[in-house]
């Protein structure tokens, strides 16, 4: 039981890296209105990893909040054109 729940937990967060409206502005934006994260809900209730989670919904949105607040904590993620360290080569 404890593996399918970290199963379910780990495709929940699969889902939330997948979806494009949560960005490192989300926090800022839920502070300011919570039609924000009702948006966000919205989106999520129609993937099944997000059902699955419906007997733990507290714990699911504290899943949610989490993964907002790292977001938010990482700020702007950097450039498409910025190289990783480990491709550049060192002469």
């Amino acid at each position: 039981m404890k593996d399918k729940l970290s199963a379910a937990k780990t495709e929940f967060r699969d889902l939330l890296k997948e979806t494009k409206i949560i960005t490192f502005k989300s926090k800022k934006m839920i502070e300011e209105s919570e039609q924000h994260l009702q948006d966000i809900v919205a989106i999520l209730q129609n993937d099944k990893r997000y059902l699955i989670l419906d007997c733990i919904e507290d714990e699911r949105r504290h899943l949610l909040m989490a993964y907002i607040d790292e977001l938010d904590r990482k700020g702007p993620p950097p450039p498409p054109t910025a190289s990783e360290p480990t491709r550049r080569v060192t002469k």
